[in-house]
């Protein structure tokens, strides 16, 4: 991959405009959710720092943040996943809640069937966890919350120098291709990941989900802020 910006020819300067009105409007859109989200850090953070380490406990602490972010922006949930040991009554728990009638999440890291729901092995707290920094996952079919295509925003809680947990929300797929999908298109682009999965697309060819074709990853690139993710102009795409 080369990023930066592409090389000259007709038309570069619109392509250019169309390029970082896209980025802008990827960012605008996730750093909203990034801000919101900080609120329930907040709230986390000055409940353990208050001596709460029990499930319910915190749950009733950081309900009112989560739900602001659900009011304020176009999330299908959000909430706290804790990281094994930070509270007495359970290893893992997830402080989440959904938009809706649904409300609250059933509690998970609980029996779920014959398997036990270990969101450790998952992409979404993998690698925030690891890395210590913001990530952006999908999309993907979450089996677990809504049973259809997201894309999830995660960023970890500090405490101590250790990631404590995760802070994150959920976005249905249909509401980001809807706010993204005509600036992708105006730009000719493809948004991906940087693990190199196609997260929209101009070209219909390459769908939603997919990995991305062997040779885009040499087109010329634009980052999206600090986030794992990164705008592709598929016009330059290797014969």
């Amino acid at each position: 991959m080369r990023a930066g910006t592409l090389a000259s020819s007709p038309g570069t300067a619109e392509r250019g405009e169309a390029v970082e009105a896209c980025v802008a409007a990827t960012l605008g859109y996730l750093e909203g959710v990034f801000a919101r989200l900080d609120d329930v850090r907040t709230a986390v953070l000055d409940a353990v720092a208050e001596g709460t380490r029990t499930t319910g406990a915190l749950d009733r602490a950081v309900r009112p943040a989560i739900d602001a972010v659900i009011d304020a922006r176009p999330v299908a949930g959000a909430g706290f996943v804790a990281a094994p040991g930070l509270l007495r009554d359970a290893d893992l728990h997830l402080a989440w809640r959904m938009r809706g009638p649904s409300g609250p999440m059933p509690s998970r890291g609980m029996p779920l069937g014959r398997d036990r729901f270990d969101y450790r092995r998952h992409e979404w707290f993998r690698v925030p966890t690891a890395t210590g920094r913001r990530h952006v996952t999908g999309p993907y079919v979450d089996y677990v919350c809504t049973d259809a295509l997201v894309v999830t925003t995660t960023a970890p809680v500090h405490m101590d120098g250790q990631v404590v947990g995760l802070v994150g929300a959920d976005t249905l797929f249909d509401t980001v291709e809807r706010l993204l999908l005509p600036s992708v298109r105006a730009a000719g682009a493809v948004l991906a990941t940087d693990s190199g999965q196609v997260v929209l697309a101009a070209d219909p060819v390459l769908a939603s989900g997919d990995r991305l074709p062997r040779g885009l990853d040499e087109a010329p690139a634009v980052r999206v802020g600090d986030l794992p993710l990164r705008l592709l102009s598929p016009e330059h795409r290797p014969a």
